[in-house]
């Protein structure tokens, strides 16, 4: 197995990866909020003990989202720079060639895909022009989001404990 199929493996396990804890946080948010909300109509401390402690768990699990969202990030990088013929640097090709269509050799392959696509899928370039990475959503703006709210749950909910 030579280098370029071990980057390609390694991202395929380090994606896998990345899906499997990210559903494992947002099944652990979704109980933490699902506890806090069944512990809030018995008592309203043992409400902001579920999310305090989800709170810490939560920010546990996020790290190592974290982790595995800049391994896939660089590994699709030197995916990139290892091998040309690579569906994802194919890819990365067609995508800046949409952006920003420059003549050259280099740009004929794209050229010609984008040429010989049927009309009815030409819908694609529009989308293309458009495009922008979902990974970091994944492993950095939803988890951060999802600690805010617990935070902010948190905070209510003490507000709640001193008013009484």
């Amino acid at each position: 197995m030579d280098i370029k199929e071990k980057i390609t493996v390694e991202r395929n396990q380090v994606e896998n990866l990345l899906g499997q804890r990210f559903n494992f946080f947002i099944t652990f948010f979704t109980i933490t909020i699902g506890g806090a909300i069944a512990s809030l109509q018995i008592n309203s401390f043992i409400s902001a003990i579920v999310l305090l402690t989800g709170l810490i768990l939560l920010m546990f699990l996020k790290l190592p989202i974290n982790s595995c969202a800049i391994r896939l990030d660089i590994l699709i990088e030197l995916i990139y720079y290892a091998d040309k013929v690579h569906p994802t640097t194919i890819f990365r090709g067609v995508i800046k060639y949409i952006k920003n269509p420059i003549d050259s050799e280099k740009n004929t392959f794209y050229k010609n895909f984008i040429d010989n696509l049927p009309e009815d899928r030409k819908y694609i370039i529009k989308q293309a022009k458009n495009f922008k990475s979902r990974r970091h959503l994944l492993g950095f703006t939803i988890p951060n989001v999802c600690l805010i709210t617990v935070a902010i749950l948190l905070v209510c909910n003490i507000i709640l404990i001193i008013i009484g």
